[in-house]
């Protein structure tokens, strides 16, 4: 997930100062202006449009409508001194253009997903704690292919499952000795996990964590997988070539 919400934090925060260089100059209805600025008119359509965009509301009307004649006095001068003509303020356009297609393109797959949890995968879950995993991890390139899999380079490790982190403990409460198992660690990067020994202590301790919780960390791990797995086939399909050559410095 480390590659998307790298993503989704460049373009989470839109301004008004963007949301008003890209509406139309075509006169309104003077019945529907809200305010005027050298002769730059908005209406009521556009400010409700702007507020439903904004990450943060003001609560005072009046503060809003001060912030956005701001804004148009600067973007006003602005395209006086003809910024707006210059190739940085273009390719700032282009960059915000192509990074909102990616929002709104994560945004629709991850309404696809279905990360439903079922009382059983909780049960499942929450049955592993008290036991032992001894496991290995084998970094993974390219399709996904057991048997190319390099686990001389991985020594196993030994952890029982409540010490396991968020991310592996999910994994890992749905395989059993001898499965492998391939996780999606980003879009483009993944990595195999082999299960070789599945301990259990006696243990009368309730349950460590609420199911509500369980059910959470669960969705989170399927949704996340489902994301980084479609992300993952894209690259794949895709024909990239990199001339190192050409680097530069």
């Amino acid at each position: 997930m480390k590659y998307i919400l790298t993503i989704l934090s460049i373009i989470a925060a839109v301004s008004i100062a963007t949301l008003v260089v890209v509406w139309p100059e075509k006169g309104p209805d003077d019945n529907d202006v809200v305010m005027t600025v050298n002769n730059h008119k908005f209406t009521s359509t556009m400010f409700t449009q702007s507020q439903r965009d904004r990450s943060s509301h003001h609560e005072d009307v009046d503060d809003f409508l001060d912030s956005v004649a701001f804004e148009r006095v600067l973007i006003q001068e602005a395209q006086r001194l003809k910024i707006d003509k210059e190739p940085a303020f273009r390719d700032a356009i282009k960059n915000y253009y192509e990074q909102s297609l990616v929002k709104i393109l994560l945004e629709r797959k991850s309404l696809e997903i279905d990360d439903t949890v079922t009382d059983s995968e909780i049960e499942s879950f929450l049955n592993c704690f008290g036991k032992q995993y001894t496991f290995k991890l084998a970094l993974g390139n390219g399709p996904f292919l057991p048997a190319k899999l390099d686990w001389d380079s991985s020594s196993a490790q030994s952890e029982r499952f409540g010490d396991l982190s968020s991310s592996l403990q999910p994994v890992m409460a749905t395989m059993s000795v001898g499965q492998i198992k391939q996780v999606f660690d980003t879009g483009n990067d993944w990595f195999a996990i082999a299960v070789m020994e599945i301990t259990e202590e006696k243990t009368d301790a309730p349950p460590p964590l609420p199911r509500d919780i369980v059910r959470n960390t669960i969705a989170a791990h399927k949704h996340g997988q489902e994301l980084n797995k479609w992300i993952n086939s894209l690259i794949d399909n895709a024909n990239i070539s990199i001339s190192s050559n050409n680097l530069k410095e």
